[in-house]
């Protein structure tokens, strides 16, 4: 799968406008959307491509270093859509249920009108998220909260948040217990952030890409004056760490190991 992206940032004081004209042009109401990403990075080299599952690799890590002369490595996350009772001081810790895998590549140099990436995700099936990703040889970089409202528009999925970030001490585990929302400061607390997103199924395929990218220019041009969608430089949004496996690879071990 691969999306096609187009952002634009609203300043605050324009939030409730843009939701009503947004509301207006796709003639709903939005649903509120809030995500927890906890974002890992490899904690140790790509191993030799063999036949052996995850399951049968060591996992003793503290011996290992970085080579910067590895294959690609990647960022990954995982993700669970959240409720706002699960935000609180009395809150429980999250359940293991329901997480996602997601792996984000960078954007092809080759589309300029938009952006667009390699977008891969799986449902887990674990009773320890944790454990699952250590497996895999990652370790916690960072937990974000993306709090937000969403959009249909035809192919077009609006997503209007903003980005939470947590203050120190970060939690320890991807179920720690969530604080009251509003105690988790947003990374920028002067705007918000309209992504609007294309998935196609096929990004080799040129009629499918050409599609997705007319139907973000119709949309770029309604909301003309409105808010400038642009598509973000191609290392503004980096997923790629140094030359590890890529994504494919990646989720093909993911799939692997939880079996």
């Amino acid at each position: 799968m691969h999306e096609l992206i187009l952002y634009g940032q609203v300043p605050t004081k324009r939030y409730e406008q843009i939701l009503n004209i947004l509301a207006g042009m796709t003639g709903s109401q939005p649903q509120r959307r809030i995500e927890r990403h906890v974002i890992y990075r490899p904690i140790r080299n790509p191993p030799k491509e063999d036949s052996k599952s995850l399951k049968d690799q060591s996992i003793a890590t503290k011996s290992q270093k970085f080579d910067p002369k590895a294959k690609e490595l990647y960022y990954v996350r995982l993700v669970k859509n959240l409720k706002q009772s699960d935000f609180g001081t009395s809150s429980e810790p999250l359940t293991n249920d329901d997480w996602r895998l997601v792996f984000w590549d960078i954007m092809d140099p080759a589309i300029k009108e938009v952006m667009m990436r390699a977008a891969m995700e799986t449902e887990l099936e674990t009773d320890d998220v944790e454990a699952y990703m250590t497996n895999l040889q990652y370790k916690q970089h960072n937990h974000l909260i993306f709090d937000g409202q969403q959009y249909v528009y035809g192919n077009i999925v609006l997503h209007l948040h903003t980005l939470r970030h947590f203050l120190d001490p970060q939690p320890t585990e991807p179920t720690s217990p969530l604080p009251k929302l509003g105690d988790i400061p947003p990374v920028d607390p002067n705007s918000y952030l309209l992504q609007a997103t294309v998935r196609v199924t096929d990004g080799t395929n040129t009629d499918q890409v050409k599609q997705g990218i007319a139907e973000l220019q119709v949309l770029q041009q309604r909301l003309e004056n409105i808010i400038d969608l642009y598509a973000p430089g191609r290392f503004d949004m980096p997923s790629r760490i140094w030359p590890a496996i890529g994504p494919a690879k990646a989720l093909e071990r993911a799939a692997m190991a939880s079996k």
